[in-house]
């Protein structure tokens, strides 16, 4: 099944290289996401060469968080394997995740009351975390990331969007009196939990409302049962939101589910290519962002790059 969806967007792909011409499609990444891990820690020279080789110094790295839980990856020492690797790669567009409470997924199943008090203690840690970044490292830094992903399955509800976005405006405002004008960026996804429309228009409200800017996964590296009109929802994202209100994002991972355990492997050139086809189709513009540079170059992980070709 998955070799025939491969080859469909393979002919979709040659398709709008006919109709619309190579440009989109020919279009290179501008900004790649880094998902720091302690895998990572006995890598962290191999990681600079990495960074150097792919951004050089224009393209946007965006790290998805600086602590998860208790994994903190920029310790206040300044000795942390993933402050080393970045400063002997500077200097470096980035886009700075925050904090990110492991506890986030359960909350969103859990009653607004119990969300609520999470994203408080978030914001709290958050606005913490991006005063030591900013000290750390002034000169590379140009935005924050928000790790909190926002679907469109645990936000229908009225009082659901209203805590979020008294969230972020809170957020906000906290971060602006750290630094003033940084742009403020936060992934979005879809599920096919409700209509195109409606989730589209919920995104537009929260960026007219708060400004924040929206990093749209695509979800084609994920296996979702059943798969949402990928297509549909991108072309609606499009015609809904203004074009400063979003960037789009590939996924460079195919979900593999091996012995029940979950492995996300580099996908293939030609499945990152179809892929890119869908956006062309959907909006006419290229994807931007691509998630992530552990799949990108796998050797960043060490021992771990050994899962997925041991799956194959």
């Amino acid at each position: 099944m998955k070799n025939t969806v491969v080859k469909i967007l393979s002919a979709a792909f040659f398709w709008t290289a006919f109709h619309a011409g190579a440009s989109c499609l020919d279009e290179a990444p501008r900004m790649f996401f880094l998902q720091p891990s302690n895998e990572m820690a006995g890598q962290a020279s191999l990681l600079s060469k990495v960074l150097r080789d792919e951004l050089g110094h224009s393209k946007p790295l965006v790290l998805q968080w600086s602590r998860h839980g208790s994994n903190d990856y920029w310790p206040k020492s300044g000795a942390g394997w993933l402050q080393g690797a970045l400063q002997d790669a500077a200097p470096l567009y980035l886009i700075h995740g925050l904090y990110l409470d492991d506890r986030y997924d359960a909350a969103l199943r859990g009653s607004d009351q119990k969300l609520s008090l999470l994203l408080q203690n978030s914001r709290q840690q958050s606005v913490k975390q991006a005063k030591h970044l900013l000290q750390a490292m002034p000169n590379g830094l140009r935005a924050w990331y928000l790790p909190e992903e926002i679907d469109d399955l645990n936000w229908q509800t009225p009082q659901r969007q209203k805590l979020l976005v008294e969230h972020l405006l809170a957020l906000r405002q906290s971060l602006g009196a750290v630094k003033k004008g940084l742009p403020i960026h936060m992934s979005a996804y879809f599920g096919g939990h409700g209509s195109a429309q409606v989730f589209a228009a919920f995104l537009r409200t929260v960026h007219e409302q708060t400004g924040i800017v929206w990093i749209l996964q695509d979800g084609q590296g994920v296996i979702r049962s059943p798969a949402p009109d990928t297509l549909h929802y991108l072309r609606v994202i499009h015609e809904t939101l203004p074009a400063q209100a979003w960037i789009g994002l590939i996924e460079a991972f195919d979900e593999r589910q091996v012995q029940g355990q979950t492995q996300y492997c580099p996908a293939s050139a030609n499945e990152l290519r179809a892929r890119q086809a869908v956006w062309c189709l959907a909006t006419g513009r290229a994807a931007q962002a691509v998630f992530s540079l552990s799949q990108l170059h796998p050797e960043i992980l060490g021992a771990g790059a050994n899962r997925c070709v041991q799956a194959r």
